[in-house]
């Protein structure tokens, strides 16, 4: 194994057709064109997935500079391209308005995406030439806060996907010497952490333990908003490893995102900590070592 870059990329291969739905969809939310990023006041697109149907809103302006939008939808294909027909909406309800029905004002033609990773891209749009797009970084916490709530941990085995864990975050003992703060959960047996320091920095460390002496499995990982994504590892084989994805099913304070939870005991006994925060150092310290 030379990098751990290298593995990711076998594993991706490896996934069958299901890798599709963990490398390549879209992230939903805000993107923009890269190349117009520097703009004080640019355009932009609202981009979501409904299983493989792209909902496109885009505002822009019109050729005399008044802002508009535009809105359309298309099915994204197997090259991870959608062709989007454009629509350019007129009328409709305004801010303090009666109920007003809008219309088509026009269709200026057909918007082509194209999906690189979950968050680049291209897109051609009418009467312009492609350009590199990107998925728009949203302000969030970037301390052990960011993983505050409840998470479905998933991966595939052998082209299954399995739901494996639904950890509550709820905990912050602090910083490890190679992150930022590790968050524990309920249980005190899974931890989650930004890596700050060597060659994983910027990556989301998680790691689970079944006793003092013994981690489970170790996650490295992107974290988007309340998505994470990444490789899971067999603690005793770093060279075994899975596709894995978690979403943030519960919000901190416990209000639902998809389902409701009641209220977390919090009370962990000081032992399980320790181990919590013995184990994430020792995975960061292993994986780092694997990428030297």
């Amino acid at each position: 194994m030379k990098t751990l870059y290298r593995l990711f990329a076998l594993a991706l291969l490896s996934a069958s057709s299901l890798a599709h739905s963990f490398t390549t969809l879209p992230v939903d939310g805000l993107w923009s064109v890269v190349s117009e990023q520097n703009l004080a006041v640019g355009r932009a697109f609202n981009l979501e997935m409904s299983d493989t149907l792209l909902v496109v809103t885009m505002y822009a302006y019109n050729a005399q500079g008044a802002p508009t939008f535009y809105v359309g939808a298309s099915a994204l294909g197997t090259t991870n391209t959608a062709a989007v027909t454009l629509s350019e909406p007129q009328g409709g309800t305004c801010l303090g308005c009666p109920p007003t029905s809008g219309r088509a004002l026009s269709t200026p033609g057909v918007a082509t995406f194209e999906f690189t990773t979950s968050t680049t891209g291209f897109v051609t749009l009418p009467g312009e030439t492609r350009k590199a797009i990107s998925k728009g970084a949203i302000s969030r916490p970037t301390g052990p806060d960011a993983f505050r709530g409840t998470w479905a941990f998933s991966f595939i085995i052998d082209s299954t996907l399995t739901v494996g864990d639904a950890p509550s975050f709820v905990l912050n003992l602090g910083p490890t010497p190679s992150g930022n703060g590790l968050m524990a959960s309920q249980d005190g047996k899974t931890g989650c952490e930004l890596q700050t320091t060597g060659t994983l920095a910027g990556s989301v460390l998680c790691v689970k333990i079944t006793s003092s002496a013994f981690t489970d499995k170790a996650m490295l990982l992107k974290i988007f908003g309340n998505r994470m994504d990444g490789i899971w590892y067999y603690r005793d084989t770093l060279t075994t490893q899975y596709l894995f994805t978690s979403h943030r099913i519960a919000s901190s304070n416990g209000s639902s995102l998809v389902l409701k939870r009641a209220t977390v005991n919090e009370t962990v006994s000081s032992a399980d900590l320790d181990a919590l925060r013995a184990a994430i150092s020792r995975a960061a310290e292993e994986l780092s070592a694997t990428m030297q």
